[in-house]
């Protein structure tokens, strides 16, 4: 079982970032009995995104007791486990989480005295969401309204809560809605400098709600590379820490398998706003309508260089003046409050065009790759990739891909734990390039 993934130095420190210890896992009974099933778990998968409300966690058990009949699980049982490691630097890096069975899935007998099945498990407020629904009066910014949403309604501890500071005040009646609903509803409103909020869980159990231009303004966690080679050797036990810890950190730098998507076609991205819209707005209490017309606006992009050449022609018609390909429609209250605006008005027309922009633009390339484990890599980073270009054997060693390498925002990770050691599935897209598409590399014979 998972036990099996852990090699150590003398001293009790992993060899590589694929170990871990499996130090605990336990089923709590609806009585608060408290089982331990670690010997029953073949592997542990949990998935993070900043499209995701909450973390999912897979537990793959192989039964041979038939606990689901013994113990009479309805689905409401919780699961407590903890992973940890110890890394050459000393550092003990740890998962510590209690999440609740929401469905025992793919349930097989695989012959007469074993069963496997997973139980799929989520936070205990993703749970208590599906069981609520709200409506009341929030005024003040919108941070603190999804605050209050996450202590009040959805039980969140303050400590587990990493909420951003900033925002504009609004009033609004938040009408019948599951809380998490009612977060979201809030936030398609909510912009920091035109880039749009994301609300999700990190697989610590830290819960977020941060801006992308908060987001890219953080330093780069860790520089990957798919390069097939080592700068450093493997060290033995008797060598120094320094060694040790350097090739530690080599190690979860290296992409083993990877997997590229380039989304450049203008055709589609046209059709989604990434270049050009226009917000049309209506004031019901004025019987005032204007549209306001939103052109491609090179801000905040995670590298320097926007997914449009200066020459990007449609019809021998520059690409940014087209703006009816996307339109978006806001109703407005102007007399709905008498000191503040309401929840249509807190948004701009610029602002909400570009924050469309911003959200159809993260998908111009997509990275899936695996690395070695890494417990603080997490969605919402921002990592620079060196992948290497095709080209000529002499040449491929030292050449980077322009289109490809670059600034990337983490927006999955799939953190797998399993005895063959512990590997992450990591998902990064980037909305720019770090050389303009104005720059051609030919090369004549």
């Amino acid at each position: 079982m998972l036990k099996s993934a852990t090699n150590h130095y003398p001293g009790g420190f992993s060899q590589g970032p694929t170990n871990f210890d499996f130090d605990k896992c336990l089923l709590i009974l609806r009585d608060g009995t408290e089982i331990f099933i670690d010997s029953l778990v073949a592997q542990i998968k949990i998935v993070e995104s900043i499209r995701r409300v909450a973390t999912h966690v897979n537990i793959s058990i192989v039964d041979t007791h038939d606990f689901i009949d013994l113990l009479k699980l309805d689905g409401t049982e919780k699961i407590k486990f903890i992973i940890s490691r110890k890394e050459p630097n000393g550092e003990l890096k740890k998962f510590e989480r209690e999440v609740i069975i929401a469905e025992i899935a793919g349930y097989k007998r695989i012959n007469p005295g074993t069963l496997t099945y997973t139980l799929s498990c989520i936070p205990e407020f993703a749970y208590l969401n599906q069981y609520k629904t709200i409506s009341k009066h929030v005024s003040g910014s919108f941070q603190n309204s999804i605050k209050n949403i996450c202590t009040g309604d959805l039980s969140i501890s303050d400590k587990d809560l990493e909420i951003s500071k900033s925002g504009t005040a609004f009033k609004c009646i938040i009408p019948r809605m599951k809380p998490v609903f009612a977060i979201n509803w809030l936030l398609r409103n909510a912009d920091d400098g035109g880039t749009p909020y994301y609300f999700y869980q990190k697989a610590n159990g830290k819960i977020c709600c941060r801006s992308k231009k908060e987001m890219i303004s953080d330093s780069i966690y860790n520089t990957y590379d798919n390069k097939p080679f080592f700068n450093i050797e493997k060290p033995v036990n008797e060598d120094d820490d320094t060694g040790k810890i350097a090739y530690f950190q080599e190690l979860q730098k290296k992409i083993t398998r990877d997997r590229s998507e380039i989304k450049m076609s203008k055709f589609y991205s046209g059709a989604e706003g990434s270049y050009g819209a226009t917000v049309h707005h209506l004031d019901i209490a004025e019987k005032k309508y204007n549209k306001t017309k939103y052109e491609f606006a090179n801000k905040n992009l995670l590298n320097e260089n926007p997914p449009l050449a200066s020459d990007s022609k449609i019809a021998n018609t520059d690409i940014k003046t087209f703006t009816e390909g996307r339109n978006y429609f806001i109703n407005k209250n102007t007399l709905a409050f008498d000191d503040s605006n309401n929840y249509h008005e807190n948004i701009t027309s610029k602002s909400l065009g570009e924050m469309m922009s911003h959200k159809a633009l993260n998908d111009t390339t997509a990275q899936r790759f695996e690395i070695p484990g890494d417990f603080d890599l997490h969605a919402g980073a921002v990592i620079n990739l060196e992948l290497l270009r095709v080209a000529e054997i002499e040449d491929t060693l030292n050449n980077l891909s322009e289109v490809l390498s670059g600034r990337h925002l983490v927006t999955t990770v799939e953190h797998l734990f399993q005895p063959s050691g512990y590997t992450m599935v990591v998902s990064a897209k980037k909305d720019s390039f770090i050389t303009s598409l104005d720059t051609r590399r030919v090369r004549n014979e």
